[in-house]
């Protein structure tokens, strides 16, 4: 909605920063999706706060590594809180293990889920390795440094 890498509170604030200009993401949509209700119901209820305190320097962390180093992608990108449970509700477990064997950062993206993954010039996200089945969709968005733009007429 903002564009480049934003960061929304709960209560309405958001603050946008300038995403690294070498950040390539590459989105890989599985054919079957799962609705939230479900994704959100396979969560546990409570987390340890070793688990939550995990989370929270990580996010820390990977606002440096989307703004200022991309190096730091694969450290930031660890979660202890929702992905196991997306992975397996999504049928991820060999994508992600690809990725991991390749040394491409990635991480579990919505409910649906989507794997997102970030290339550079020595790790790239290969199709073939990924024994992806053929309805499967690897796209590669740009990342906009612009919001939404309303255009009237």
């Amino acid at each position: 909605m903002f564009g480049g890498f934003t960061v929304a509170l709960p209560d309405g604030f958001v603050h946008r920063a300038d995403p690294h200009p070498a950040l390539r993401p590459v989105a890989i949509v599985p054919p079957a999706r799962v609705p939230t209700d479900a994704a959100r119901r396979a969560l546990p209820d409570r987390v340890a706060r070793a688990d939550a305190v995990f989370n929270v320097a990580h996010a820390a962390l990977a606002v440096t590594a989307f703004t200022e180093d991309p190096s730091l992608l694969r450290r930031a990108l660890g979660d202890r809180l929702h992905q196991a449970s997306r992975i397996e509700l999504g049928g991820l477990e060999d994508v992600t293990a690809a990725l991991e064997d390749a040394a491409v950062p990635w991480c579990v993206s919505g409910a649906g889920p989507t794997v997102l993954a970030f290339e550079d010039d020595e790790r790239t996200v290969d199709e073939t390795s990924l024994d992806l089945a053929e309805d499967w969709r690897i796209l590669r968005p740009p990342i906009r440094g612009t919001g939404v733009e309303v255009r009237r007429g």
